[in-house]
């Protein structure tokens, strides 16, 4: 038996869904292309509220880290965890309790993930970066004299 094909609207795209139990691989990358660009809208406009005139991305996190102690991750986390915990609460009700669209709450889920690899890419980079240049006074406190070599 064909099923129904019903439209399925991300964004300004629509695409076919057979009884939305079959997406079809091209389909699925235009949506995943859509969901994606709407994420980067959604951060560019949130972003600017978060940063307060600060050209740190990350500020929000970092700020909020030092007013409680923890790191920016474990911020960006409890942040992170709230979307997270309704979209549970979705599949684990079949959507019953929404106080705001599913689809958002999975935009701003793959928006805090990518916070997140930011704040762990940025935390990289300034370990690489400590380790790549050794404290100048260190460096040469540890010097030994070429005499004592020999």
């Amino acid at each position: 038996m064909i099923g129904i094909l019903e439209d399925f609207r991300i964004g300004e795209k629509s695409i076919k869904v057979l009884n939305k139990k079959h997406m079809k691989n091209s389909d699925f990358y235009m949506l995943m292309s859509d969901l994606f660009e709407q994420c980067k809208k959604i951060a560019e406009s949130k972003g600017k509220d978060y940063t307060v005139g600060s050209l740190d991305a990350l500020a929000n996190f970092k700020r909020g880290g030092e007013s409680l102690g923890i790191p920016p991750e474990k911020v960006c986390w409890i942040f992170m965890n709230k979307h997270y915990q309704a979209i549970t609460n979705y599949v684990k009700t079949g959507g019953q309790s929404e106080s705001e669209p599913i689809r958002e709450r999975i935009k701003d889920l793959i928006n805090y993930l990518v916070l997140l690899q930011a704040i762990i890419v940025e935390g990289q980079e300034t370990t690489a970066s400590l380790v790549a240049q050794p404290d100048k006074e260190e460096e040469e406190k540890n010097k030994m004299p070429v005499d004592e070599l020999f």
